[in-house]
């Protein structure tokens, strides 16, 4: 088996989960760690973040290869994979002590979409489907001891007031006493195919998690740009923090600026470009100026990173009127050094598009990283490197070549 990304967690008004409540849903609370797996290859056992494969150096690795009963599940049934949540702080702290640094199975996926076991006198059987129903792999779990979140409620039919309830009110399941609820709620549906033909889950969030901060310091509505406003209603400061921290948890580093602005880019789009079609009917959308907005509103979120807060009502720095001296042209994402005859040619390509050298250079820069980041993600360092020097003869940021 090879590496499969788990299926993205929909929203509950989102297209891709329309009718998904018109049934039996299990819903399950959902916890603000991060997603790993673990699955079986050539007889070996592998590990995954939500992104790319992990060596068995990783801290959830570690995990797992300590875990007996784990790497026993894989080994008598190899055609299986484990999804689930590697807790480490996020942004909710007021899970119980014992929570941390533990894993917990959300979903079990099938291979080939065949499986079946004997479990004492207990016959477990599934055909023709690819994630096992909980009534099945709970009970696998069990017999060999692996932990996995428990079903919160089983509705027939659920209206969104009983799924408000549940995030709101009952999601206490290893919370501290007292500390309110976890992040919110998934519901599945086993049986369930959207209207595209996929299986799919969705997410309602507890009000609380999803409340928007530092309200005072944003422009009114009503002035701002179209691309401003979608930005505003769906990059907020806890998709900000939350991918933020995948990116750390992942790469066990210091997250590169530019990384989490790709990153960012890349979740925005996937996640809500369908769900900005159709609330904002179908809006005619300058993508140039959507791409700055979300820049903005991830520097705005995270001023660390960046050196200072960029406010949302203002503009980007411009950029210096002058080059730097010499054939070394340098960027806050990369430096790349010249010889004075493709120091000319830069020159003069840069005179005809009304740009100084530096300017230019710092448009290409970004376009090239972005393409260099997201093959970064989808094959790893090594293609990456060999994209970066194809397209600028550069240096791969020290955080990638540290992987």
């Amino acid at each position: 088996m090879t590496f499969i990304k788990y299926q993205h967690v929909q929203h509950i008004d989102s297209d891709e989960s329309e009718g998904l409540l018109d049934g039996t849903c299990y819903i399950f609370p959902k916890l603000d760690g991060s997603n790993c797996g673990a699955y079986t290859e050539e007889g070996q056992i592998r590990f995954m973040s939500r992104n790319c494969v992990l060596d068995d150096q990783h801290p959830f690795s570690k995990y797992v290869l300590s875990h007996e009963n784990i790497i026993r599940l894989l080994k008598d049934h190899p055609e299986l994979r484990l999804y689930g949540e590697w807790m480490k702080p996020h942004i909710i702290r007021s899970y119980t002590p014992d929570t941390w640094d533990n894993w917990f199975v959300f979903d079990v996926c099938v291979d080939g979409l065949c499986f079946s076991a004997d479990i004492g006198d207990t016959h477990l059987e599934s055909n023709g489907v690819y994630h096992l129903p909980y009534d099945i792999y709970s009970v696998l779990l069990d017999h060999y001891g692996i932990a996995y979140i428990p079903v919160l409620r089983v509705i027939d039919r659920p209206c969104i007031g009983q799924l408000k309830k549940c995030a709101d009110e009952e999601n206490t399941w290893h919370i501290t006493e007292g500390q309110g609820c976890g992040e919110g709620i998934v519901i599945k549906r086993y049986d369930f195919l959207n209207k595209y033909g996929r299986p799919a889950w969705a997410k309602v969030l507890n009000t609380a998690f999803f409340q928007k901060k530092n309200l005072l310091c944003r422009r009114n509505y009503d002035e701002m740009e179209l691309e401003e406003k979608i930005v505003d209603k769906y990059v907020t400061q806890d998709l900000v923090n939350k991918e933020y921290l995948k990116i750390a948890v992942d790469e066990g580093a210091r997250v590169h600026s530019a990384r989490l602005l790709g990153i960012m880019w890349k979740t925005f789009l996937e996640e809500y470009l369908w769900d900005i079609l159709k609330k904002f009917h179908d809006p005619v959308i300058d993508f140039r100026k959507l791409r700055k907005a979300c820049d903005r509103k991830v520097k705005e979120n995270k001023p660390e990173l960046f050196g200072g807060t960029v406010p949302a009502d203002t503009e980007e720095p411009d950029p210096p009127e002058t080059p730097k001296v010499g054939p070394d042209y340098e960027s806050d994402i990369l430096t790349i050094e010249f010889t004075e005859e493709e120091e000319q040619r830069l020159k003069q390509f840069a005179e005809s598009r009304n740009m100084t050298p530096g300017e230019l250079l710092e448009e290409l820069a970004k376009g090239f990283l972005k393409e260099v980041v997201d093959i970064y993600n989808m094959k790893g360092k090594t293609a990456a490197l060999e994209r970066f020097h194809e397209l600028v003869g550069g240096e791969l940021p020290q955080e990638m070549k540290d992987e």
